[in-house]
């Protein structure tokens, strides 16, 4: 293909500029118009301004914005003052109130038997023994005389109840007193038995004696006497025995006494 040839350059003006005419007297005024125009619309803004209209009416609610993030938890309020003491409670049911009824009924209430329905009334049944050593005495000081048969000190027998298979060991102690008259051989038989008539003679009879050379007079004596029984699990009771074997008066007597009954279990 040919080359290209470039476009021949524009024509040169070869007429005289236009003479500049000289500003009419009208522009003149009109620029003076269009300041003063100017300054009043600005004074008008400016009263505007300093001098508002009266508020328009309220333009209905926008549209509900999204709910915002949760704000930082606020530190601690004070302690608020104490309240008012609330009224005091109904009084409990007490422990022997079996019908609660809030009366001592002593037909149906009185478990111990003593007259009065009391917090006594309130224990259980005594349960059982356990399987340890138990023990069971008895005092006594009633004087009692000692007759010419079997005769039981009086207020001297213990009941001790074994819960097992096991041994009860039995002792006794006494103060006697055997009017004796010379020539006449005094012979107290004594016992710990398993009757209140049992003066039996076996190992556990003891005897006392008080020789008939010797002269009349009143002897003291304090003697004790024991007894070892195997038994099975059961209800034992023992007595204080005594006889006067010869020599027997209305001045031979029981004193003082004590006994003591104690379980060993097997």
């Amino acid at each position: 293909m040919p080359p290209q040839q470039a476009p021949p350059p524009p024509p040169m003006m070869t007429s005289a500029p236009e003479p500049i005419s000289p500003p009419r007297k009208g522009n003149a005024l009109s620029g003076l118009a269009l300041a003063l125009g100017a300054a009043g619309i600005a004074l008008a803004l400016i009263g505007m301004a300093m001098f508002p209209g009266p508020v328009g009416a309220a333009g209905p609610p926008g549209l509900k914005g999204d709910k915002g993030d949760t704000g930082d938890q606020g530190p601690i309020g004070n302690t608020g003052s104490t309240g008012l003491t609330g009224p005091n409670g109904s009084n409990g049911t007490a422990c022997w109130d079996l019908n609660n009824n809030d009366l001592g009924d002593i037909a149906t209430e009185d478990l111990n038997f003593d007259g009065s329905v009391n917090v006594l009334d309130c224990k259980g049944a005594i349960g059982p023994a356990g399987p340890g050593t138990i023990m069971v005495y008895r005092t006594s000081a009633t004087a009692t005389g000692i007759g010419s048969s079997c005769t039981q000190y009086a207020s001297m027998d213990v009941t001790i109840v074994a819960p097992q298979a096991g041994t009860i060991i039995i002792h006794a102690w006494f103060v006697e007193m055997i009017s004796h008259t010379n020539g006449i051989r005094d012979n107290h038989w004594f016992k710990i038995g398993v009757a209140s008539n049992d003066c039996s003679v076996d190992q556990w009879l003891g005897v006392f004696t008080v020789d008939s050379g010797l002269p009349t007079d009143t002897v003291w004596r304090s003697l004790t006497a024991d007894r070892i029984v195997p038994v099975s699990a059961g209800s034992y009771t023992y007595y204080l025995n005594g006889m006067m074997n010869t020599g027997q008066n209305a001045g031979d007597q029981f004193l003082y006494g004590a006994m003591s009954a104690v379980f060993y279990p097997s």
